[in-house]
C-alpha cells in the first residue's frame, strides 16, 4: 500500500486535528447560542438535581440519566445554565478526534485514518450537536474509545488493562444512548478467537451498566423495559394526534443520511463497504454500520424511535472510512498516485458537506442553533420582575421548544416554574378551570407565562385582546407580551388573590 511520508510524525498530524476541531466548534459555540428543545430539559433536571439531590434517587428510566447528573456536576462549579453544559459537551466533540483516529488506524492505516478525522473536523451534524447540550458527542467520544481499547488489545497488546479500559468506556456509553448494547454480541463474537476467558471478562464487565440501568426500570417503574416502551407509547401517541410527519419507508436513514450527511458520502462508504466484503477485509467496522442500520429501520417502522437526522451521526462515522477505502483501492486499481488524489478527492467531499451544511443546518437555524430575541426579551423580563420566592406557570408553545429556554435563560429556579409541555396524546395537563384554580392557589403562584396557541389557552379561553380576565376570585392582569415568529403570541400576567 501507497505511503506518506507526511505522516511520519503522527503525534503532530493528531494535535492539528484537535486543535482545527477545536477551532471550529469553539466558533459555532460562541456564534450560535443553540441551548433549545431537548437539550433545555436535560439542563433543567440537572439543575433540580443541584437544588434537590433526593430527586437524583427518583430514576425517571431517561438513556440521558447519567448526561444530566454529568452536566449538574459541571454545573456545581460554573452556575452558567447556558453556556456551561454546551462548554461541557464540546470539550467531548473537540476529543472524539483522538480516539476516532486511533480506531481508524488499528483498523485500516495512517492516511485513511488522518483523512476520515479531517472529515470528522468538519462534519457539520457532529459540529452543531457538540455545542447542544445532548448526549449524542459524548456518547460518540466513549464509544470509539471502547473501540480504540478495543481493537488495541485485540490486534496486539494483549493486556487486560487495556481490555478493562474498553469495558469501561463501553459501559458509560451504554447509558448515553441505548443503541450502543446492540455492539456487545458484536464484540464478543470478535474477541472469540483471542481467548474464550478474555471474550467472557469482556461481555460480564460490558453488561454491568445495562443491567443496573434495566434493574432500575423494574424497581421505579415495574418494566424492566420501560427506557424502550415508554418512549415508543409516546412516539405512537404523537404519530396518532398527528403532530408528527412519520416515514415508514425502508430506506428512510438511508435518506436521513443522504440530507444531513451528503450524497458523496453516502455513495463512498456503501460502495467502500461492498468492496471490502467482496475483498474479505476491513470488515469490522461495516459490520457495525449494517447492524446498526438494520435496527434503526426495524424500530423506525415499529415506532419505537424517531428518524432524526442527528442519530445519524454514528452511522455517517461508520460511512466515512469506506468512503475513503473506496477510493483508496480505485486509487490502487488505477495505478495513480495516493496522495494527490486524496487530496482532490478531500476538497471535493469538503464541497459537498459545505453544501450538505448549508441546506440542513441553514434551514433549521432558528429551531436548532439560534434562540429567537423574542424569547430573551420574555426571559430577560422574568428576570428582572420576579422574586426569587415566587412560584410560576410556564406554558410551552405547540412545538415544545422554548419553555425551558424561558426557565433557564430567566435564571429562575426550576423548583418554582411549573412548566407546562403540549399534551403529546392532546390532553391538556389542566383538564378544566376549575382543576388550574386549585393548582394556582395551592402553590400560591403568582405569574402566568401563557402561549396563545397553547394547550393551556384552550382550556382557560383568555381573551388576547383585552388586559385583565378573572377565573373565580383570581385575577389575571397581562404585564408583557411578545410576538414570536412562528410560535404565537407569549403574555406574562401578573396573579393577584
Amino acid at each position: 500500500m501507497l505511503k506518506w511520508k507526511g505522516f511520519d510524525n503522527e503525534k503532530l498530524l493528531l494535535s492539528l486535528l484537535v486543535l482545527l476541531s477545536a477551532a471550529i466548534r469553539i466558533f459555532f459555540l460562541f456564534k450560535f447560542d443553540n441551548i433549545t428543545g431537548e437539550a433545555t430539559g436535560h439542563v433543567v433536571r440537572a439543575l433540580l438535581t443541584l437544588e434537590d439531590p433526593s430527586l437524583s434517587l427518583n430514576f425517571d428510566g431517561n438513556s440521558s440519566t447519567l448526561y444530566k447528573y454529568a452536566i449538574a456536576s459541571f454545573l456545581y462549579f460554573w452556575r452558567d445554565p447556558v453556556l456551561a453544559p454546551r462548554i461541557f459537551t464540546s470539550l467531548f466533540g473537540i476529543l472524539l478526534v483522538v480516539p476516532y483516529y486511533v480506531t481508524l488506524k488499528i483498523l485500516f492505516d495512517r492516511t485513511i485514518a488522518f483523512f476520515s478525522s479531517l472529515a470528522l473536523v468538519f462534519y457539520p451534524l457532529h459540529v452543531v450537536q457538540s455545542s447542544t447540550a445532548t448526549s449524542d458527542a459524548v456518547y460518540y467520544f466513549f464509544l470509539f474509545s471502547s473501540f480504540c481499547y478495543f481493537f488495541s488489545y485485540k490486534s496486539d497488546r494483549e493486556r487486560l488493562s487495556v481490555l478493562l479500559l474498553s469495558a469501561l468506556s463501553f459501559n458509560i456509553a451504554s447509558l448515553l444512548r441505548f443503541e450502543c448494547w446492540i455492539f456487545i454480541p458484536i464484540l464478543f463474537l470478535l474477541l472469540w478467537p483471542k481467548g474464550k476467558k478474555a471474550a467472557f471478562l469482556f461481555l460480564i464487565l460490558s453488561i454491568i451498566f445495562p443491567c443496573a440501568l434495566l434493574a432500575l426500570n423494574q424497581i421505579f417503574h415495574h418494566d424492566f423495559l420501560y427506557s424502550f416502551n415508554a418512549p415508543s407509547k409516546a412516539l405512537h401517541a404523537s404519530v396518532k394526534a398527528g403532530r408528527f410527519f412519520y416515514d415508514l419507508s425502508l430506506w428512510n436513514w438511508l435518506a436521513v443520511l443522504w440530507r444531513s450527511s451528503g450524497p458523496s458520502w453516502v455513495i463512498g462508504g456503501l460502495s467502500g463497504i461492498v468492496l471490502a466484503f467482496l475483498m474479505r477485509q476491513k470488515r469490522q467496522l461495516a459490520i457495525f454500520f449494517l447492524v446498526l442500520l438494520s435496527a434503526f429501520t426495524v424500530n423506525t417502522l415499529s415506532a419505537r424511535m424517531w428518524n432524526n437526522s442527528r442519530y445519524s451521526i454514528i452511522l455517517g462515522l461508520f460511512l466515512i472510512p469506506y468512503a475513503w477505502f473506496f477510493v483508496d483501492r480505485a486509487l490502487a486499481f488505477l495505478g495513480l498516485r495516493r496522495i494527490i488524489f486524496f487530496i482532490l478527492s478531500l476538497i471535493f467531499l469538503t464541497v459537498d458537506f459545505v453544501q450538505t451544511a448549508q441546506k440542513s443546518v441553514s434551514q433549521t437555524t432558528a429551531m436548532i442553533c439560534m434562540t429567537p430575541p423574542e424569547i430573551i426579551n420574555i426571559a430577560t423580563w422574568l428576570k428582572n420582575h420576579v422574586r426569587a420566592d415566587e412560584f410560576l406557570i410556564i406554558e410551552g408553545d405547540p412545538c415544545n421548544v422554548w419553555q425551558n429556554n424561558i426557565v433557564l435563560r430567566s435564571r429562575l429556579s426550576p423548583k418554582r416554574c411549573m412548566v407546562i409541555s403540549m399534551p403529546v396524546g392532546g390532553k391538556s395537563f389542566f383538564e378544566n378551570k376549575e382543576g388550574f384554580e386549585r393548582y394556582i392557589l395551592t402553590h400560591r403562584t403568582r405569574y402566568l407565562v401563557l402561549n396563545s396557541e397553547s394547550d393551556l389557552q384552550k382550556v382557560l379561553n383568555f381573551k388576547l385582546d383585552q388586559k385583565k380576565q378573572r377565573l373565580g376570585d383570581i385575577s389575571f392582569e397581562v404585564v408583557f407580551e411578545q410576538d414570536v415568529f412562528g410560535y404565537g403570541k407569549y403574555l406574562i400576567y401578573r396573579i393577584s388573590y
